[in-house]
């Protein structure tokens, strides 16, 4: 009997006195308002996606049972806000009978930024196998470039935009695959909150064989005078493609010959290939390239003692005497010539010729057995003394 009583309170209780209750409601969206006066002055929300906020309302428990996310509007008008961190007032509209206890955050936190356009290369990626000895060539896009618009911390980010190529889908015959395009960085991230100006790529493109033939490549010029080469490597093949009755004739292709005074250090200097029409390079060899290595002229010391110094032209009646002081004789060049140099090729003189008693500062001059180039002697002067013969 008490349990029937209980019941039949509880019933009068919820049907006819409808006690107050709350509620939260969670992951209501935020609609922005005036979007279209930031983008007018040159501006966007950075990330206006995902914007929700939780509502705690208050009402009847018959008005909270019946009113469903729906039924609630939560806005945020951007009008008067301006570039960097905003925190915008939330308008929340609510089913007659609900009144709002709390807003959970009770402002919005939005970053506005810069509104920009950027034109970014369309890359592609293979997908699927090629069948053996091919692969996909006279590959053409359209379009080769993309407009991005976005805000302009998203905009720099992107780096390229991609899109897949299918190449088990391509026969020897040229076709038409139309691939969707999307926005990456430079490591590859996908960058979606930007737009694009074409959803889609369209990609021509057919298969090819490939074949490796010998590579020629000459050079000409030589380094400039401060600088010596010490290694220049060229490749000598290439990986290519076209054709299957084409290939057969060719084992070898030349390359546009290196001009090496055009460098001053050591790099990989790609290389341009002539090819027949309808022959393309493969992805193999795409980035083939010289390796050069260059560096400056290398430097070789000797050193003399002023005893080691000729004295021609003495005049008659005279005998001289010289100080003795150490001489280093400094020679910069390339590496196999300094090889060549040795002590014994080089030899120190200086000439008494018209000179009186007393002392003097005279020249040393330096000569080197088949060598031109230039020599540097530290000091320059030998002191010499004059005095009559006895």
């Amino acid at each position: 009997l008490s349990i029937v009583i209980a019941l039949l309170l509880w019933v009068y209780v919820i049907g006819e006195v409808n006690p107050t209750t709350t509620k939260k409601f969670e992951n209501i969206p935020v609609k922005l308002l005036n979007t279209e006066n930031l983008a007018s002055k040159g501006l966007v929300v950075l990330d206006n996606q995902n914007l929700t906020v939780t509502l705690t309302v208050e009402g009847k428990r018959a008005d909270v049972l019946s009113a469903g996310l729906e039924d609630l509007l939560v806005t945020a008008d951007l009008f008067g806000h301006g570039m960097g961190e905003n925190y915008i007032s939330l308008n929340v509209e609510l089913p007659n009978g609900l009144t709002l206890i709390s807003s959970e955050p009770a402002k919005l936190k939005l970053f506005i930024d810069e509104l920009i356009t950027a034109d970014r290369p369309v890359i592609l990626r293979h997908v699927g196998e090629a069948p053996e000895g091919m692969e996909a060539g006279q590959i053409a896009m359209d379009p080769e470039t993309i407009e991005i618009n976005g805000a302009r911390t998203l905009v720099d980010q992107v780096a390229y935009v991609g899109a897949d190529l299918d190449i088990s889908k391509l026969t020897e015959a040229l076709s038409i695959q139309e691939s969707f395009a999307a926005a990456y960085s430079a490591d590859g991230e996908l960058i979606s909150r930007v737009k694009l100006s074409r959803e889609t790529i369209q990609i021509s493109g057919r298969m090819m064989t490939v074949k490796t033939v010998a590579l020629r490549v000459g050079t000409f010029g030589q380094e400039q005078p401060e600088f010596q080469i010490t290694g220049l490597d060229i490749p000598d093949s290439i990986v290519i493609r076209g054709d299957r009755q084409i290939l057969e004739s060719i084992t070898e292709v030349t390359g546009k010959d290196i001009d090496l005074s055009a460098y001053t250090a050591s790099t990989e200097i790609p290389l341009e290939v002539f090819l027949p029409e309808g022959v393309e390079v493969a992805e193999a060899s795409r980035e083939i390239t010289a390796k050069l290595t260059i560096k400056g002229l290398s430097s070789k010391t000797f050193q003399f003692s002023t005893r080691d110094i000729d004295m021609l032209d003495l005049p008659e009646g005279y005998a001289a005497e010289i100080l003795n002081t150490n001489l280093v004789v400094s020679i910069a060049d390339k590496d196999p010539i300094l090889a060549e140099i040795t002590q014994d090729k080089i030899q120190l003189s200086l000439s008494l010729q018209g000179l009186g008693l007393g002392a003097h500062q005279v020249p040393i001059s330096v000569t080197i057995e088949g060598y031109s180039g230039d020599v540097s002697l530290t000091p320059q002067n030998a002191s010499v003394n004059l005095h009559a013969l006895q």
